[in-house]
């Protein structure tokens, strides 16, 4: 879990996860608080709400809603949605091809599809899909090879997603705890 320092304008330092915003609006009314901004959502906490609670209570509570956000939606992914409007081909998202191969030593022709592998916190990988050879090659076996790909390339997506969430909710005991933390606790942190 990412944090960062963040000084408010009465003077007080906090230490402020991703995913929390400060709101500070003196003009035409005061709204000062923290806002939850995950999956799409937004909450905002008040540092002067009814119970004039202050904006160190006021991000405590939004921590422990953000904590509640990770436990209930995925984690949000860079993960790309659309295809690029550059992509010359109609191929899915993250399958390029057909491409032609010629194997060394044999001197035959291979095509196949090529797959790119997106893994959470790592370089994404590329497998392909065999088709077939100059001789084998036909639109049947492209349409199979390629519902294949398809099939991989969903598969991939559906464990870096899940990866990515898990690693989210592995935060959530840090980062209750992270709310009563002091500058001290940070710097020991940090250096781990």
């Amino acid at each position: 879990m990412q944090y960062r320092e963040h000084i408010i304008y009465t003077g007080e330092k906090f230490y402020v996860p991703e995913n929390i915003q400060r709101i500070d609006i003196d003009y035409p009314k005061s709204t000062h608080g923290w806002q939850v901004r995950y999956a799409g959502k937004t909450k905002f906490f008040s540092d002067h709400n009814s119970e004039r609670i202050g904006a160190e209570q006021a991000l405590q509570q939004a921590i422990v809603h953000l904590t509640k956000m990770i436990d209930k939606y995925r984690a949000p992914t860079s993960l790309r949605r659309q295809t690029s409007p550059r992509k010359k081909t109609d191929l899915p998202l993250g399958i390029s091809g057909p491409l032609m191969r010629v194997n060394k030593g044999r001197n035959t022709v291979e095509y196949n599809y090529s797959i790119s592998i997106p893994r959470f916190g790592l370089k994404p990988t590329t497998k392909r899909v065999y088709i077939g050879t100059d001789k084998t090659f036909s639109p049947a076996k492209c349409r199979a090879a390629l519902k294949r790909a398809k099939e991989i390339r969903k598969e991939a997506e559906k464990a870096y997603i899940l990866a990515a969430t898990e690693a989210r909710r592995a935060d959530n005991e840090l980062l209750l705890e992270m709310s009563h933390w002091t500058e001290a606790d940070i710097a020991s942190h940090q250096s781990h």
